[in-house]
């Protein structure tokens, strides 16, 4: 005899094709109106906390216990070169034109990087320097991925 038992549908099927009722299944059953009402609560209670910032502290708590657990200690392997004041004072105001990213592509490889990610807005054309950069870019080893970021404009 081969059964088909799903929620609200229930099908057995005996020789010949003949249907036969299923007994585990119970047509027109009802949860009670407790349960019901209990339903209704956790429904509004988990609505509630995650609308406010009731859960925010566990949240928190939680993530941080997460890192504690994942945490390894730092492989030196990645290095962040940041373009703060005194790189604005010595190289010149912002923003750069692509041919000083190009010189800074060529030298960071030189110095060893095996990858570089670029977190910058390029929005102005320039002619010269996007060459440059292309370029510089072109002579490394790797693929190149261009990306648009969540903040990019245009």
């Amino acid at each position: 005899m081969i059964c088909i038992s799903v929620t609200t549908f229930s099908y057995c099927g005996g020789e010949k094709g003949q249907r036969m009722p299923n007994p585990k299944v119970q047509h027109g059953a009802s949860a009670s109106p407790g349960k019901l009402k209990l339903l209704a609560w956790l429904v509004g209670i988990t609505v509630l906390i995650g609308l406010s910032d009731f859960g925010d502290p566990i949240d928190l708590a939680l993530r941080n216990a997460q890192f504690r657990i994942r945490a390894r200690p730092a492989s030196g392997q990645i290095v962040i070169v940041g373009i703060d004041d005194e790189a604005l004072t010595s190289v010149g105001g912002w923003p750069w034109r692509r041919d000083r990213f190009a010189e800074l592509t060529d030298r960071l490889m030189a110095a060893g990087a095996d990858r570089i990610f670029f977190d910058v807005p390029f929005r102005s054309m320039d002619s010269q320097g996007d060459e440059a950069f292309a370029k510089a870019i072109a002579r490394q080893p790797g693929d190149r991925v261009p990306q648009r970021g969540v903040g990019s404009l245009g």
